[in-house]
Order: C-alpha cells, then structure tokens, then sequence
C-alpha cells in the first residue's frame, strides 16, 4: 500500500469481518502467564501524551458496548479497585487550581455562575451522567442473599437496573423481568424501619429518604410494576420457601 493512502470504510469493514471468530489467528489460543508479564511490564512504560489520550477518544466515539461486556468492565474494575492502592489516584493530591477554583465557587450557585438556562442545561447533564453510575459498587450481604434465593429458584433478575419509566428515574436493587418484578432492599438504618425507629426518632436523611421511597414506589405501581420492600432485618431470617411465597 503506497505512502499516503488510505483503506475506505467499506474495505475496512471487510477486513474486519474477515477476522471476526473462528477466522481471527487467535481464536482459541492464549497467552501464557510468561507472555502476559511481558505486556503488563510494556504497557507500564507507556507514557500517555495528550495527542495519543485524544486519538483514542476519536477511535472510542460512537462505539456502544452489550450489556454483557459492560456488566464485564463492571466487575473487573471491581475486582481491580477493590484495593485502594490500585485506585489510579491513590496516594496522588488534587491539583492546586482544583483547590483554588474550589475555594473561588464556594457558596455560590449554578444559576449565579452560569445564569438560569445555561444552568438548567449543565443540570440535565449531570443528571443523564448519573443516571448511567452504578453505585454502589459492592452488592450489601442482605442483597447477596435475594439474589441467591433468586439463582437457587432459577429466576432471571438484573440488579441496579435503571428504570426510565417513571418521572423519578433511578436505578432499583433487582428487577424480575419475567415478573415484571422490581425488590427493594431497605436497610433498617438508612430507610429508618419503624420496627426500630419511630417518626420523631427518624433523623432529616432518614424522612427524605421515605418520602422518595414512598413516591418512586407509588410511580412504578402506576406504570404497571409490581413492587416488593423488604426490611433489612426481615431477610436476615427469611426463607427460601417463603421468598418465592412473596416472590410467586
């Protein structure tokens, strides 16, 4: 290929279903663990220049991932980060013009800074942002259980599935699509189970808390989802037989 020329979009695509699967040179070999030392110790030499961070963004632009691959990237990171000393700011300072821009915007609102509809615009942002995080990055022990109860029963269910359907968009503990199915699992503290925390006793999170809970369960009841709350303190006892009595 001469100096200066380039494949087309067309020939690209062919070359690259041209190496797709059983096709690919690859296929079905691995490296040995020799071989991947040797490309982890490389690719820790390799320096990141703003041109070369800039070029990979352009190649990522437009790209979209299955669910499957993303529920993948999701859990190596997990693994990955579930040390802070892998965390690629551990032990790094916040740059001084973050501290000093700070310290500049303290106090001061969205709507002073930017004007009212810049503001409104940077807010939907951040909210579409959002609405993509999965957090809380580890599953809490009263989860793990339901979603065991779940795999013993042979029920299909997503966890932090992002419910679009409602005017208070969020992202619900599990949901049972052959159910249509959405199980919330309230910690006794954070969602102030009467059983243990009467209405004056509820702190000012603990009331905010219940009122959005009430409102989003009242929201998807009225698009059509069934909807299962259960205290933290119930499934700590709570049977397989009598989940899938709730459940079913």
């Amino acid at each position: 290929m001469k100096k200066g020329t380039y494949h087309t979009k067309e020939t690209k695509e062919r070359m690259s279903e041209s190496q797709k699967g059983e096709n690919h040179p690859f296929h079905g070999r691995y490296h040995s663990e020799e071989t991947k030392q040797k490309i982890r110790l490389a690719r820790a030499k390799q320096v990141n220049t703003k041109e070369s961070n800039k070029r990979r963004s352009e190649t990522l632009k437009g790209r979209t991932f299955s669910e499957e691959s993303k529920e993948k990237m999701r859990q190596h990171a997990l693994k990955r980060f579930s040390k802070k000393e892998n965390h690629p700011f551990y032990g790094k300072k916040r740059p001084e013009v973050g501290r000093i821009n700070s310290e500049k915007f303290k106090g001061i609102t969205y709507d002073e800074r930017h004007g009212k509809k810049k503001s409104k615009e940077i807010r939907q942002k951040l909210s579409e942002k959002r609405a993509l995080q999965i957090l809380p990055f580890y599953d809490t022990k009263i989860e793990l259980k339901i979603q065991g109860f779940l795999e013993e029963l042979g029920i299909t269910y997503l966890k932090q599935f992002y419910v679009k359907e409602i005017k208070n968009k969020y992202r619900c503990d599990i949901f049972v699509p052959s159910f249509n199915l959405i199980i919330e699992v309230d910690g006794d503290y954070f969602h102030g189970n009467p059983k243990f925390y009467s209405k004056k006793e509820l702190t000012k999170k603990q009331q905010e808390q219940k009122i959005r809970d009430k409102l989003r369960t009242d929201q998807l009841i009225q698009q059509g989802f069934r909807v299962i709350r259960l205290w933290e303190d119930d499934i700590k006892d709570m049977t397989k037989v009598k989940f899938q009595e709730l459940v079913q």
